[in-house]
């Protein structure tokens, strides 16, 4: 099997360009395939798996602190979590970064102008009361599933 198995890395380092033996103890070759190469056929056809690395799946974070990281076959993608975006949209993934939205000065929170006032947070925001008013209640928004602040003037 051991031949059938370099012969077969040779061919696929033809195909590909680049191969390196991942671990000296095991038999796994991390092979680099060029951007529309489909080998799964080939592989399943040989009767061999193709095993995707994750890297969304390490201690060091491959996106930045405000993106999740989506695995993808070969890859990975980071977007923006909610709250942020990214600074300059035509960056390489690798350079993502995300910047908070001040949801109060773009005016996109739903805070109560009457009675609170809006205070950004990292990724949000709070309504709080204004001087004079207190917490009365906090309610559930139903057009976006977020909470709110519900103040009444102060006796």
């Amino acid at each position: 099997m051991l031949k059938y198995s370099v012969i077969f890395i040779f061919m696929l380092v033809l195909i590909s360009g680049t191969a390196a033996q991942t671990d000296p103890d095991d038999a796994s070759f991390l092979i680099s395939f060029p951007t529309g190469v489909n080998i799964t056929a080939l592989l399943e056809g040989l009767g061999l798996t193709l095993t995707d690395n994750d890297e969304c799946d390490r201690l060091t974070p491959v996106c930045h602190e405000f993106a999740s990281c989506i695995n993808t076959l070969g890859s990975y993608e980071c977007s923006c979590k909610d709250g942020f975006r990214s600074e300059n949209a035509t960056l390489d993934k690798n350079e993502l970064v995300c910047l908070d939205i001040n949801e109060c000065v773009e005016n996109l929170h739903f805070c109560d102008i009457t009675t609170t006032y809006c205070q950004n947070t990292n990724g949000f925001f709070q309504c709080q009361c204004l001087p004079g008013y207190e917490q009365s209640d906090i309610s559930d928004n139903s057009c976006n599933g977020k909470k709110i602040v519900i103040c009444k003037k102060k006796l």
